[in-house]
C-alpha cells in the first residue's frame, strides 16, 4: 500500500494546534451554539489484509480510513489532503469554527480524503465531512469525479449506547463507528462483491469541540 499525508505534524505541532486539555467532560447535555475550534479523531478498527490472505499484511496495511484495505487490490493509494493528517495511527479532522451544532445538529469537519486504486483505475474522494451531535458520519462521494448516492452519504452509524458530554470549555463525543447501510451498498455494488458489512465496526471517533465563550 502507497500511502502518505498531505501535511506533516510532529507531535508538538498536533498538540499545540488542538489546544486542548487531557480532562474529560463529566455530564451530558444539548450541543453548544457555536464553537472555536477542535478536532475530529478517527482510529481505524478494521483489519483486512490488502492481498486477502492472513498474516500477509504490513503494519500500515489496516491504516485506512474512511474505507479500508480491500482484499485482492493490491497499490492502494490513501491521501490525507490538507488540513487533515494522519498521526499516532489515526485520521484527524480540524473542526470548522463555522459550526453552529445548536442550530444545525453537526460538527463541519476540515479536510478530504483521497483513495484510490490506479491499477484498475479507481478514485474516490470523500470530502465535506460532518458529524451529527448523535456521532454519525456523512460525507460527499464521488467516484471518478461523479457523485455517488447523490449531495451527500451517510458513511457511519453510531453504536448504540453512544452519549455525548458537556462541560463549561468542551463538547465531547467518544463512539465506536459502524458501517452504514448506505455505505456499504454503495461500495459493495462499485466492487460487485461484499467489501463492507453493514453495523460492522470501522473505526473509533473522538471528537472534542472548544465551547466558543
Amino acid at each position: 500500500m502507497r500511502y502518505r499525508n498531505s501535511l506533516l505534524l510532529g507531535s508538538l505541532a498536533l498538540f499545540s494546534m488542538l489546544g486542548l486539555d487531557a480532562g474529560k467532560a463529566q455530564s451530558s447535555a444539548s450541543a453548544p451554539a457555536r464553537i472555536s475550534g477542535g478536532h475530529a479523531e478517527f482510529t481505524p478498527t478494521i483489519q483486512i489484509p490488502s492481498t486477502g490472505n492472513a498474516g500477509t499484511q504490513s503494519p500500515t496495511d489496516n491504516l485506512a480510513f474512511p474505507l479500508p484495505m480491500i482484499p485482492g487490490f493490491p497499490g492502494i493509494s490513501i491521501v490525507a489532503k490538507s488540513p487533515a493528517f494522519v498521526a499516532h495511527g489515526s485520521f484527524f479532522f480540524p473542526l470548522s469554527s463555522s459550526s453552529r451544532p445548536e442550530k444545525t445538529g453537526d460538527f463541519i469537519l476540515e479536510g478530504e480524503v483521497e483513495y484510490s486504486i490506479p491499477q484498475q483505475k479507481i478514485f474516490i474522494l470523500f470530502s465535506h465531512f460532518r458529524v451529527g451531535t448523535s456521532g454519525n458520519v456523512f460525507a460527499n462521494f464521488k467516484l471518478n469525479g461523479q457523485e455517488i448516492g447523490g449531495n451527500e452519504i451517510e458513511l457511519l452509524n453510531a453504536a448504540t449506547g453512544t452519549s455525548p458530554a458537556t462541560d463549561k470549555n468542551k463538547f465531547t463525543i467518544s463512539a465506536k463507528e459502524l458501517i452504514s447501510t448506505e455505505f456499504a451498498d454503495a461500495i459493495n455494488k462499485l466492487f460487485n462483491a461484499t467489501v463492507l458489512t453493514p453495523g460492522q465496526e470501522l473505526a473509533t471517533l473522538s471528537l472534542v469541540a472548544r465551547v466558543a465563550q
